[in-house]
């Protein structure tokens, strides 16, 4: 509540409330002011959580399909894991299909990787900062905000190797990128 004070009797009433509530705004000003760490922490904080959330989406979607590579269980002969470029892993797996024509991505796997997810590309699309899953020819965006992609990978030695069909062990590194135009991350 506002209380007037009348400690100034030449002023007209007006006038006081007029000063009284000039005051109340400039104290609120300075309120503000004082909030705006506060608020700068908050805006520093949701802008961490969204850089996380968008590479951890991109990690988990990569980890889930490398867990995949490389599975055969009709013994079809297929090389789990290509090396499509520095920022890019092919991955095959044979998941699904036994099911065709009615329902050609459905069932148990059938000796072959051309239904859905059985053979893809994962690469990073430095153009949008995306992240992207290319399955026969279509793009999906599994995550936004990703700056780059590195990816590593070893074979059974734990030695680095260039060769797909050697590789056993892949390091991934994710490098998210905030919304904002001048990040505070």
């Amino acid at each position: 509540s506002v209380t007037l004070m009348h400690d100034r009797g030449d002023l007209p009433d007006h006038r006081k409330l007029y000063e009284r509530m000039s005051s109340l705004a400039q104290a609120a000003i300075g309120l503000s002011i004082a909030q705006d760490p506060f608020v700068d922490t908050a805006s520093y904080q949701a802008e961490v959580q969204s850089v996380l959330n968008n590479t951890r989406i991109a990690m988990q979607t990569i980890e889930r399909y490398i867990r995949q590579a490389g599975n055969d269980p009709m013994d079809s002969g297929l090389a789990g894991i290509f090396i499509a470029a520095p920022a890019e892993v092919g991955i095959r797996s044979d998941l699904t299909g036994s099911l065709r024509p009615s329902s050609p991505d459905k069932g148990d796997p059938d000796g072959d990787m051309d239904d859905s997810g059985e053979n893809v590309i994962i690469r990073c699309n430095r153009t949008n900062s995306t992240l992207e899953v290319v399955s026969g020819g279509s793009v999906q965006i599994v995550a936004n905000c990703i700056s780059g992609l590195s990816l590593q990978y070893y074979d059974a030695m734990g030695s680095s190797t260039a060769s797909g069909p050697d590789v056993r062990k892949i390091s991934v590194t994710i490098f998210g990128s905030s919304l904002l135009p001048d990040p505070q991350t």
